[in-house]
């Protein structure tokens, strides 16, 4: 789990997920599961700003929303979203193999992530890096308040129960910053530490 000062985010991989992790940010997020990617991802599958001019407060980039095209359907199941997800993290995937507008969310990370931009968006494509992975993951916003009154008490709750790690994206930033300046010999140890999590990580 992944927080900044002010909202907390739970993020995922991308590649070789399940459908049942859906429904885990699904069940303990707000309910909207966004999938961010680089910035070169989103170039080379056509994905397009969702509109002309973003006002949105803090910038966050939405694409066109999209499905998988292969085993597409009516309706909308966690299944066809998670594959979509994994379709997108798939480098063998092309701009032909979604159609638009489908129920998966993209958000295009800023080049130099969290360095350029302390979002969770940024955040959740440095964590898939680091890890040796595509760089393109699933996200949603925790929103504990509503079940327990308190956002860092319902936060705790969730990771003990869950057996989550959390990291603020300001300590993703130090990190950042200490591996760049002092190269990579930092990121064996982050990358252990985040597989034996299993990627279960929160931002906040």
């Amino acid at each position: 789990m992944t927080t900044t000062a002010r909202t907390r985010a739970t993020v995922r991989r991308g590649f070789a997920v399940h459908a049942g992790e859906d429904g885990f940010i699904i069940r303990n997020t707000s309910g909207i599961v966004c999938a961010p990617l680089s910035a070169e991802e989103a170039k080379r599958l056509h994905l397009d700003p969702m509109v002309a001019a973003n006002r949105r407060p803090l910038g966050t980039a939405f694409t066109v929303s999209v499905d998988v095209r292969h085993g597409l359907s009516t309706g909308i199941s966690p299944r066809s979203a998670n594959n979509t997800v994994r379709a997108l993290a798939n480098g063998n995937s092309g701009a032909g193999d979604f159609v638009r507008p489908g129920p998966r969310l993209p958000l295009v990370a800023k080049d130099g992530g969290v360095l350029m931009r302390s979002g969770h968006t940024e955040a959740c494509v440095d964590l898939c890096r680091l890890a040796g992975l595509a760089p393109v993951g699933r996200a949603g916003r925790a929103d504990e308040r509503r079940r327990h009154g308190d956002a860092r008490t319902g936060r705790d709750r969730v990771c003990r129960a869950h057996k989550l790690k959390q990291i603020s994206i300001a300590d993703l930033i130090a990190y950042r910053q200490a591996r760049d300046k002092f190269g990579s010999s930092a990121s064996a140890n982050f990358r252990c530490r985040a597989r034996s999590a299993r990627w279960r990580a929160t931002l906040t």
